[in-house]
């Protein structure tokens, strides 16, 4: 990533995984005063804040400075989310969910 930000990193990652700051915060064992400096890059952040940070988004230090291995993560964890719930449908439930979705594709 050229000119690695890394607040706007983890605002990206926390608004694509549907968090909010004071959930990250409470996930990473910081305060969300902290988090919100961070993420305007108003403060430097310890190795060991990063690796909370890490921790919290379920992801390694290479794949948090990695945009495509960090987004692919949170993609997968996405699907993996979205089959579990299916799995849980009954077949009429699965055919329902299936139009929505050929729905939801076509107005693209």
């Amino acid at each position: 990533m050229e000119n690695f930000q890394l607040g706007q990193r983890i605002r990206e990652l926390r608004k694509t995984r549907m968090i909010n700051q004071r959930e990250l915060a409470k996930r990473a064992n910081m305060t969300s005063s902290y988090l919100g400096q961070l993420e305007r890059d108003e403060k430097n952040p310890t190795i060991g804040s990063i690796e909370k940070i890490c921790a919290a988004f379920d992801l390694t230090l290479s794949e948090f400075f990695s945009e495509k291995s960090g987004e692919r993560k949170v993609q997968d964890q996405i699907s993996e989310e979205i089959m579990k719930y299916v799995r849980e449908c009954t077949d009429s439930e699965k055919v329902i969910i299936l139009q929505l979705i050929r729905q939801v594709l076509k107005k693209k």
